[in-house]
């Protein structure tokens, strides 16, 4: 996807969108569906909103659209809570030294384990 100058604009706002709504907008903004899905929203734009693509430099601008419009939600994607559930299945059967192994190679491992010893 190509971006206009106007688009790229909008482009800091629509991080802190993203920052903001968290896991509620997380499954329309993968990797696999975010092209189309800003394709959506910035058309919607044009077509209802003063301003058009200038009204995305503000947040509000993309929570009226997300609101809005029809987005592909990626059918992959999985919400916080569901992964932890998968990681926490994966620990309980995974050998003590493996364990330790994935701890310090994996990231998203290491902040499972981490938020599990703090909750304890």
């Amino acid at each position: 996807m190509e971006f206009d100058d106007s688009q790229i604009d909008a482009l800091d706002s629509f991080q802190v969108f993203i920052a903001l709504a968290g896991e509620k907008f997380a499954p329309y903004a993968t990797e696999s569906v975010i092209e189309g899905n800003l394709e959506i929203i910035y058309q919607w734009g044009k077509e209802h909103l003063p301003g058009g693509l200038a009204a995305f430099k503000e947040v509000g601008a993309y929570e009226l659209a997300f609101q809005s419009c029809s987005l592909t939600r990626d059918p992959n994607w999985i919400s916080r809570a569901d992964r932890n559930k998968q990681l926490q299945k994966e620990f309980d059967t995974m050998p003590a030294a493996e364990s330790k192994r994935r701890y310090e190679i994996d990231p998203e491992f290491k902040a499972f384990i981490d938020a599990e010893q703090g909750a304890h």
